[in-house]
């Protein structure tokens, strides 16, 4: 029987640490989806971009040809640095809540305890649609912006995710409502 009041502090030994939730990671498409979306945008950078320096008096035949591979080198970085992120980004369920860890540089990890969830709303780009994603968002009470933001889930895993958080939040008495994407 423990007799240890409930203000008592619990010993660092029983803590539950972060890291000892498994993870999981997003699904690989999500990679995919962000790379053609990267690729879309280059290539709008170009069609609008090069006739624009073309038209300019001030750029020579050389600057033009500087300053699109310029504009390609840094749409590039930053295809890299998106795999990089999604490939960083995990998240983890467990028996209170939902667990995310994001962030390449500046990394945060993210717990969001089931009594503290408000909303959940399932939404799906065109891009997300085409490669069977979509992205999940939990809302916490007393907050308008989305607390945990799970882009990249499988429709099916993001459908009984938040179905799983609902049931938690339900459990716990709160008020839960859902959104589907169209």
């Amino acid at each position: 029987m423990d007799t240890r009041s409930p203000h008592s502090p619990l010993p660092q030994q029983q803590w539950l640490g972060f890291d000892s939730q498994p993870l999981t990671p997003l699904s690989p498409r999500y990679r995919q989806q962000l790379l053609w979306q990267n690729l879309l945008l280059m290539a709008l950078v170009i069609l609008l971009l090069v006739p624009a320096l073309l038209l300019s008096a001030k750029l020579s035949g050389l600057g033009v040809i500087i300053s699109v591979t310029l504009a390609l080198l840094l749409l590039g970085f930053k295809t890299w640095l998106n795999q990089k992120q999604a490939e960083a980004m995990a998240y983890g369920v467990c028996e209170y809540g939902i667990l995310l860890r994001e962030g390449l540089w500046w990394q945060s990890h993210t717990a969001m305890p089931a009594s503290r969830l408000q909303h959940v709303s399932l939404s799906q780009g065109p891009l997300q649609r085409h490669f069977g994603l979509t992205s999940l968002r939990c809302y916490s009470a007393g907050s308008s912006a989305a607390e945990v933001s799970l882009p990249g889930l499988d429709i099916e895993v993001a459908e009984a995710l938040r179905q799983h958080l609902l049931s938690l939040a339900g459990k716990d008495g709160g008020e839960t409502s859902t959104e589907t994407p169209n």
